[in-house]
């Protein structure tokens, strides 16, 4: 840029120089002619007036000083040689000039013509930037869209495998449920049994208290201690195991409960209502 300027500004002096220069030559050709041809009497004229003739044939004074470049103009410069010559640097100043501004011109219009591709570049790469951010944010798009999707799909497999899970585990309560209520059964009729039993043997020491029969005391006492033995040895392994279905069913309700606590997570399943621990019986022996 600062070659271009320098470049430019050269030329533009240049065709400036010829411009000045040739209007000099003009004016003083100008002013020969009119000596010759007797239309100024220069030597007829004061200064005053000679510069107040200037000025109304439009002459130019150029300011700086008043028409000196031609009052001071030596005596051999009227001569019709001079005169002569003066007409023909007219015509090479004016070649000049003409050739200065056809160079400012052509120098002007590549100027133009850079600038102009140099636009047209800066053009094209801003036309590069946006199809490249166009193209970034179509990728964009899609890649959220999948991600959402495939979030979406997670969520959604996610959601179903608790779901099964919970069903197994509901699953797996009301089969502990069952089972506590088909061993509470049975250990209720070995309950049972064990008080009929030993209502039995109460009754046989009862009758041979009655009979007064020492031998048949004694073997209605050793009846008795034996199936209290008995009985007392399958009480305690019932109650453990009734102990253990309990714990087990406690369990798995808990597991369930915190299943069902996730609000991301609702189950349309009912649960089972919560065991109860049973009140312990006593056989009541007569």
């Amino acid at each position: 840029k600062g070659k271009g300027r320098m470049a430019r500004e050269d030329v533009w002096g240049e065709e400036k120089r010829l411009q000045d220069a040739l209007l000099v030559v003009k004016n003083r050709c100008k002013l020969l002619s009119a000596v010759h041809d007797g239309t100024l009497p220069l030597f007829q004229l004061t200064e005053a007036e000679l510069v107040a003739k200037l000025s109304d044939d439009g002459y130019d004074d150029r300011d700086d000083d008043k028409f000196s470049y031609l009052t001071s103009m030596p005596i051999s410069a009227f001569t019709k040689e001079k005169l002569e010559s003066m007409l023909e640097a007219v015509k090479d100043t004016e070649a000049q000039a003409k050739a200065a501004r056809q160079a400012v011109a052509l120098h002007l219009r590549n100027q133009i013509k850079a600038r102009a591709m140099e636009l047209e570049d800066k053009k094209q790469q801003f036309v590069t930037v946006i199809n490249s951010l166009v193209q970034s944010q179509d990728e964009l798009r899609k890649t959220a869209g999948t991600l959402q999707e495939e979030l979406e799909s997670k969520l959604l497999s996610l959601k179903e495998c608790v779901s099964s899970r919970e069903q197994q585990l509901l699953t797996q309560v009301e089969r502990i449920e069952q089972t506590k209520k088909t061993q509470l059964a049975e250990k209720t009729e070995d309950l049972d049994l064990m008080d009929a039993s030993l209502h039995s043997c109460l009754s046989n020491v009862q009758t041979a208290l009655a009979h007064s029969d020492p031998y048949e005391l004694l073997e209605a006492a050793a009846e008795v201690e034996g199936t209290v033995e008995q009985q007392l040895g399958l009480g305690r392994k019932g109650v453990g195991e009734v102990e253990s279905s309990f714990e087990l069913t406690l369990q798995a309700n808990h597991q369930v409960a915190a299943i069902h606590s996730l609000s991301l997570f609702s189950s349309d399943i009912a649960l089972p209502p919560a065991p109860h621990q049973p009140s312990s019986s006593s056989s009541s022996f007569s």
